[in-house]
């Protein structure tokens, strides 16, 4: 019995799988593990319809900062389970957030300054000029009366 190796209880389940794979199968279909980084997208290959799933993938994205894919995410958590809280929650803040940032970007480009053009070297010696003249109109208006 000691040269006997323990052997756990998932451990022999996932062997029986194995087992009843055909060819071209590949092992690494049938195991999952919750640590792994593409845990929610394995489990979506069994259903695409699992809202906790897609909840978890829109929350992945929402982090990445890649508000589109979070969204679409959301959405299909909120389709699969229409009264799945947390995906509802999340939806309705991902809404607000972007129609924030929209507001936002439409209001900064509403505030922005009118460019100053430059003035082109004939039009600054033509405006001295004529500032000139101006003065030297007032002067001599005012030297003749």
């Amino acid at each position: 019995m000691a040269n006997k190796l323990y052997v756990s209880h998932a451990r022999e389940k996932f062997r029986e799988r194995t087992k009843k794979l055909k060819l071209g199968q590949y092992v690494n279909a049938l195991y999952i593990n919750t640590y792994d980084p593409s845990y929610y997208e394995k489990r979506l290959r069994y259903n695409r319809y699992d809202a906790r799933a897609l909840y978890y993938l829109g929350q992945r994205y929402e982090k990445e900062e890649n508000w589109g894919q979070a969204l679409h995410y959301y959405k299909q958590a909120v389709q699969a389970e229409p009264h799945y809280e947390a995906a509802i929650g999340a939806l309705i803040l991902l809404q607000r957030k972007q129609e924030e940032r929209f507001r936002k970007l439409a209001s900064q480009a509403t505030r922005r300054r009118p460019v100053r053009k430059k003035m082109s070297l004939l039009q600054m010696v033509t405006a001295i000029f004529t500032g000139y003249f101006l003065i030297l109109m007032i002067v001599f208006g005012i030297l003749l009366r």
